[in-house]
């Protein structure tokens, strides 16, 4: 063949290799820049990424864990209070009259762990100190109620006491803190005729069988038929004046007013003072 024929064919293979393997890297740079696009849109733009959200508190806080009780904060030293209060007053409802050590108090409520500040804190101080903690030995607590109250016998004691002193009724709640197996004891069949409940069964009385009194049917429709509602005593009092019944007086005791005088002040009295005179020396006077 003719060598310029063969030199042409030569130059047109070798512009069709290097034709196809430009192509061939266009389609590959294109493929790598959708794959981004689609990987940028999934994500978000650049800059803006959400961040995931993170509590601002510990997780030691979050789920109360045991780990910051023994950090002396203030706040750890009341908690601790706090429980150890709730633990006395559920053992002296219980029953549970035998008192207890700060060791063996920490021990009950599972805070063992706590650091010694807290422990001669609650020890030395706040439970010293406690209106509701009665201390035994200086070392030993027990809860002190508001009254001491042992059985049905002492609830109907103090009862009667409360009766004939006139001091009124005795709270519901009171009751149930300071007497042991309140419960129980209050469902006691002998109990339901001795006691009376007032105010939604919050307030108790001792049910005085010899101050009761049968009133007929018709004076108490009247008495409940007369609304007393906006009146003070002295209102009360004028209306009675006017219907021409005289009103109970009260007869009691008053103390007298006394009268605090105001003190006089000390006058100082002074000894006049004498004209001074020289007799030693009567005999050198010239006269």
């Amino acid at each position: 063949m003719d060598p310029a024929l063969l030199k042409e064919r030569d130059l047109f293979n070798k512009k069709a290799i290097s034709t196809a393997t430009v192509v061939k890297k266009k389609h590959a740079l294109s493929s790598r820049t959708v794959q981004k696009k689609k990987s940028k849109t999934s994500q978000g733009e650049p800059g803006k990424t959400k961040k995931p959200k993170t509590n601002c508190f510990p997780s030691s806080v979050l789920l109360g864990s045991g780990s910051d009780i023994t950090n002396s904060s203030q706040y750890n030293k009341f908690l601790v209070l706090t429980k150890i209060i709730e633990l006395m007053k559920r053992r002296h409802q219980n029953g549970l009259d035998y008192p207890l050590n700060i060791d063996e108090i920490l021990f009950e409520i599972n805070m063992e762990n706590v650091g010694n500040k807290i422990k001669t804190w609650l020890s030395r101080e706040a439970l010293q100190n406690n209106p509701k903690i009665d201390v035994i030995d200086e070392t030993k607590f027990l809860y002190k109620p508001v009254f001491q109250l042992k059985g049905r016998e002492g609830l109907l004691k103090l009862l009667k006491q409360q009766d004939l002193k006139g001091t009124g009724g005795i709270l519901l709640n009171d009751v149930s803190e300071s007497l042991p197996h309140c419960e129980e004891v209050l469902k006691h069949p002998s109990l339901e005729k001795e006691i009376i409940y007032v105010g939604r069964r919050k307030v108790m009385f001792y049910n005085d069988k010899s101050a009761q009194l049968d009133v007929d049917e018709t004076l108490q429709k009247l008495w409940h038929s007369v609304s007393v509602g906006g009146m003070d005593n002295d209102k009360i009092e004028e209306y009675f004046k006017k219907q021409g019944i005289r009103p109970c007086q009260d007869t009691g005791f008053k103390k007298p007013i006394m009268r605090i005088m105001p003190r006089r002040k000390k006058t100082m009295h002074r000894k006049a003072q004498l004209p001074r005179t020289n007799d030693h020396i009567h005999h050198l006077l010239e006269y």
